[in-house]
């Protein structure tokens, strides 16, 4: 949900839901080592302003944390809709460490990027996937994990050519003379 929260903020710059939802995200405090409660505090004091007035969230940001703009948010700000949304993801994953700072979540993250793939043609640009992501089922966005150390029930065919390190075949009678 926080990268999601970023392409929509990619997608639609005045989307300020979005952009506080990133900037107060896990992700977004560890790559930039700003405490979530500067950033609500940021949020708070921008939304108080005078109302009259229309106040894009990111340019306030822009203004006030300007090398932490520059150095994660930037780069995609200006490529968005110039790379594919792929490349882009992989990029972001990789300027926030995302595989390596959340390594537990790592098979979402890769089930996600799977996906992006798999709609690539249909849906290229953010928007169209964004679309699509919004009317996706859960068995879209289910995980297959399997665990090295976990048992594992085949059928004597489906195992064949297989390795495991301790084999158990129930029921087996052997009648040896």
């Amino acid at each position: 949900s926080e990268i999601l929260a970023l392409l929509r903020f990619l997608d639609s710059p005045i989307d300020n839901l979005s952009f506080a939802s990133f900037i107060l995200s896990e992700i977004f405090s560890k790559a930039s080592g700003i405490g979530s409660e500067e950033i609500r505090d940021f949020i708070f004091r921008v939304n108080g302003r005078d109302k009259e007035k229309t106040s894009y969230l990111y340019r306030e940001f822009r203004q006030q944390y300007p090398q932490v703009w520059e150095r994660l948010i930037e780069e995609f700000f200006r490529s968005v809709g110039f790379i594919p949304l792929y490349e882009l993801v992989i990029s972001i994953f990789s300027r926030f460490n995302v595989i390596k700072e959340f390594y537990d979540y790592q098979g979402f993250f890769m089930r996600f990027l799977e996906l992006i793939k798999e709609q690539e043609e249909e849906h290229p640009g953010i928007s169209s996937f964004l679309e699509f992501f919004d009317r996706t089922t859960d068995e879209d966005l289910y995980v297959n994990i399997t665990e090295n150390n976990s048992v594992k029930v085949l059928t004597i065919h489906k195992a064949k050519g297989l390795e495991f390190p301790a084999v158990i075949i129930p029921f087996l009678e052997l009648n040896v003379k």
